[in-house]
């Protein structure tokens, strides 16, 4: 497995390059000249933003990685990392909280590469990992956000509980 593991990982280095180059295009001057020339640069699927697959647009198939129960800890933490910072370079940012250790981010990085997106060439495209329901929670012991936004509600309703807060009182 490992000599496969080293392979893909320099397809991903691969990958990000020519991210990098795409993006290197795009970024030569910001006059509405060169905002024209930038157009020229990107496909017209990349141009209107037509939503495609991770997996189309970083051109590594999920198909790719591994499944997981055929990787040890450190494979999954070290695919983990490259898959990220694949993303990344794309300008796609999964939106993992914190805590969540990089092993336990394999699983659902590799489901991402499924997921329809839309690649500008541009920006910060978050991807949600989670639906923040606590019942289904991916991450029951790494994640804290269900309990900060139950807690950001509680203050909101507080401060529009208060009568000097309220703009529709008279």
């Amino acid at each position: 497995m490992k000599p496969y593991l080293e392979e893909l990982i320099s397809d991903i280095r691969e990958s990000e390059t020519k991210a990098r180059k795409k993006q290197e295009r795009t970024d030569h001057t910001k006059d509405e000249c060169s905002t024209r020339l930038d157009h020229m640069f990107l496909s017209l699927q990349d141009l209107y933003s037509n939503p495609r697959r991770i997996e189309e647009i970083v051109g590594i198939p999920q198909a790719a990685f591994p499944p997981e129960n055929l990787l040890n800890l450190k494979e999954k933490a070290t695919l983990a990392k490259s898959m990220e910072d694949l993303l990344n370079s794309w300008g796609f940012y999964p939106d993992f909280p914190p805590k969540v250790p990089r092993h336990m981010r394999y699983k659902h990085l590799r489901k991402i590469w499924k997921y329809q997106q839309a690649y500008t060439g541009m920006g910060v495209n978050y991807i949600d990992v989670c639906d923040l329901n606590e019942e289904t929670c991916p991450f029951p012991h790494h994640c804290d956000m269900c309990d900060r936004i139950r807690e950001q509600e509680k203050l909101y309703n507080q401060l529009m509980q208060k009568p000097n807060n309220n703009r529709n009182s008279t």
